[in-house]
């Protein structure tokens, strides 16, 4: 369930850090994908899942499998929440 008391980027760590089962603190604001132990294309597939279930968004595949780093995710997550929050208003 989303949180809107607790920032974006430490909600993602907590959902990356779910899947690879490891502490959310070892994701840190800054960290690269590449440098995730054990992330494999299922994994990240479950976690674009997870992050679009939980925010009710629609991620572009083109652009979350080319994601490097948790900021862009975070930088995505933030613009399709924008984007979609601006789609509802207009209805």
């Amino acid at each position: 369930m989303l949180d809107q008391n607790v920032p974006i980027g430490q909600q993602v760590s907590a959902v990356i850090a779910a899947e690879l089962g490891c502490p959310a603190e070892q994701i840190g604001p800054d960290t690269t994908l590449s440098e995730l132990s054990g992330l494999d294309s299922l994994k990240l597939f479950r976690i674009i899942n997870t992050i679009e279930y939980k925010w009710n968004i629609e991620l572009a595949d083109e652009e979350a499998y080319q994601l490097q780093s948790v900021p862009e995710l975070v930088s995505l997550i933030e613009r399709e929440t924008e984007a979609q929050g601006a789609r509802n208003a207009a209805r």
